[in-house]
């Protein structure tokens, strides 16, 4: 008698957490305004309203980084990084918060992957974008940027050229030839803001994807973690998929933005030792807690050795590393989280 009411009061105990427990319906938001990529927050919410409400919260954040980290347009009664490298070697420039925050971060990346990532290369990246928007428009007309310009403009990309003032708000580039580049760090530096801003709304069973910059706020609503893909470079589906709960995935790739040149292709990564693409891999994807330093490592480690690309991920506190090098083979580091 006592085991059959300790099974009915179980049994009402589960009925009842069961009862408590808010119906949820899967919903996605695609964004296609800003970063010049596919941006999509997929989450768990009671209803559509309440889901809504969350997405326009994160079109809202979007709208403002976009508008800050924007180095190709400048906007009406605000200084942003286009700014910045309109005023390279005449002025100091008045910046928000989040402008000198990431520029601060990327100088700091710049120190710890030995200037692997460097956000103040955007003189050589210009040549190459240049170069690939004129071959996409036109094939027939594909050229390389010239190497002695390229090499001119190597010259412009020291960190130190990047002038932060705390105190008075501003930032300057002393050379008028140096430009900042934050493609390699912007999107998972806004991933993480928002991901942040989610956790601290309760909305944790989210997932942010900002043109592959993916991370998560917290488990689904029924406590599964997400899975994640790891691309196949040539395009055959996902090489390798991978459980999320807290934390972000971002994968470099040399399949994202090219174009061809006498049978070969050319990509948007750039090595900042010789101004060409690096060549060693097809892909580097990094897991790490935080999802600005997967970025900015997924881009360093791609323009580093396999031997230096792996001990920067070790000794690198939350951080696990997964390469599929030029030949299709792969490494990746020791708790790198195969699902």
């Amino acid at each position: 008698m006592r085991k059959r009411l300790a099974a009915l009061l179980l049994l009402s105990l589960v009925l009842a957490l069961t009862a408590c427990r808010p119906h949820t319906v899967r919903y996605t938001e695609t964004y296609l305004d800003y970063f010049d990529t596919v941006c999509t927050l997929t989450g768990d919410a009671e209803s559509y309203d309440a889901f809504r409400a969350v997405s326009e919260d994160v079109r809202a954040v979007l709208e403002r980084y976009h508008r800050q980290f924007d180095i190709y347009r400048e906007y009406d009664g605000e200084n942003n990084l286009a700014t910045l490298n309109r005023c390279a070697g005449v002025q100091a420039v008045p910046l928000d918060e989040e402008i000198l925050e990431l520029l601060e971060f990327g100088i700091d990346m710049y120190r710890v992957t030995d200037g692997q990532l460097n956000i103040c290369i955007g003189s050589v990246l210009t040549l190459w974008q240049g170069a690939r928007e004129n071959a996409l428009r036109d094939p027939e007309s594909a050229v390389l940027p010239n190497a002695d310009a390229l090499q001119e403009a190597l010259r412009h990309t020291d960190i130190d050229a990047l002038r932060i003032d705390r105190s008075a708000g501003t930032a300057y580039i002393t050379d008028p030839q140096t430009s900042v580049d934050v493609g390699a760090v912007a999107k998972g530096y806004v991933a993480q803001r928002i991901t942040e801003l989610l956790r601290e709304g309760g909305n944790r069973a989210y997932c942010i994807n900002l043109g592959g910059n993916v991370s998560v706020a917290g488990a689904k609503a029924d406590g599964d973690a997400w899975s994640v893909g790891i691309q196949d470079p040539d395009g055959n589906g996902v090489a390798l998929t991978l459980s999320l709960t807290d934390g972000s995935l971002v994968t470099s790739g040399d399949y994202k933005r090219f174009f061809w040149y006498e049978g070969k292709r050319y990509h948007h990564i750039i090595d900042p030792a010789t101004g060409y693409p690096a060549d060693r891999y097809r892909s580097v994807s990094v897991v790490c807690s935080d999802s600005a330093t997967a970025d900015a490592l997924s881009t360093a480690l791609f323009c580093m050795t396999p031997e230096q690309g792996a001990a920067l991920a070790e000794a690198t506190a939350d951080c696990e590393a997964y390469w599929i090098l030029s030949d299709g083979t792969v490494q990746k580091t020791s708790d790198f989280p195969l699902l």
